[in-house]
């Protein structure tokens, strides 16, 4: 990193309009009082292409509708020189690829390094190795190879009574079981124990309401709500201190206002699959073949 004048982080999730990218930079980096202005920092860029270092995060979570100014620094187009550096999950590599120098993926993990993190998650040896044998006796360790997938599965064994799931879905369902039974324990609604979708009402409204708006938000390639989109979906605030949802704030100067995202993109994905099953009846086997063709749920 020394050999750097400028390190440039662009979160690609806060792009919400049409701009260039010295727009961009300005508006998410640069305080409302600094005295810097738009030309000299395309000055200062343009000089010093070889010492600026540009980060783009997220770029599964760029709108389709705002990608031509990012693909333009890609594709060598703008800021030729500069060494740029951008994250995606493979979903949404889509035509990154072609014109990248190097392609680095995160592996799947190994049997060893599966334990390493497993040991070094619980500071008990004992749970740890209970643990890893679990996973081991019940064959998922391909499933636990992926480093996210492992991670929730150590949270999930440590806050719901060693429960350990053998499928993906089974194991966001059991997340988002546990979460709303902390938030009972915590406000003292009702018996956790009687927790599921099924067996509580109020439980199941809310998932329901959640997957409704996590389901629009990824038809309209959006990752970020406002708050007049979580009132259109009747999200109060007690709602929101079940967890599943987070607070933040936006990096633009000039449109700094609070917004609200699911705690990963994995979590929208899974509750949005939830209000599709539970609503399948209504919806109709024409909204299922346009969900199928409609490349927003794939990109």
């Amino acid at each position: 990193m020394k050999r750097y004048d400028l390190v440039v982080l662009l979160e690609l999730r806060q792009i919400t309009k049409h701009s260039t990218i010295i727009d961009l930079i300005f508006d998410q980096l640069l305080p409302e009082d600094s005295n810097i202005g738009k030309q000299n920092l395309h000055n200062y860029l343009n000089k010093h292409r070889d010492s600026v270092l540009i980060l783009l995060d997220g770029a599964d979570e760029l709108k389709e509708l705002f990608k031509s100014e990012i693909m333009k620094i890609v594709e060598g187009k703008l800021l030729r020189e500069c060494i740029v550096i951008i994250t995606s999950r493979a979903i949404g590599l889509g035509q990154l690829n072609r014109h990248v120098h190097k392609h680095y993926i995160i592996k799947r993990l190994s049997v060893d390094n599966i334990n390493l993190y497993i040991q070094k998650f619980f500071n008990d040896d004992e749970q740890a190795n209970k643990l890893t044998n679990d996973i081991e006796e019940r064959d998922i360790e391909s499933f636990a190879s992926n480093p996210l997938n492992l991670a929730l599965i150590c949270i999930l064994y440590e806050d719901c009574d060693k429960t350990l799931p053998t499928k993906l879905s089974e194991l966001y369902y059991l997340l988002t079981v546990c979460a709303y039974k902390r938030y009972c324990l915590k406000n003292n609604i009702c018996n956790p124990s009687d927790i599921s979708i099924n067996d509580c009402p109020q439980f199941k409204n809310l998932i329901s309401r959640l997957g409704k708006m996590a389901y629009n938000g990824i038809k309209e390639g959006k990752v970020r709500f406002e708050k007049d989109i979580l009132k259109h979906h009747n999200i109060s605030d007690s709602d929101l201190s079940v967890g599943l949802l987070n607070r933040e704030y936006t990096t633009a100067r000039i449109q700094y206002q609070q917004i609200y995202v699911f705690q990963h993109k994995t979590i929208q994905e899974f509750l949005a699959a939830y209000y599709l099953h539970i609503s399948i009846s209504t919806i109709g086997n024409e909204c299922i073949d346009s969900i199928i063709t409609n490349t927003a749920f794939y990109t």
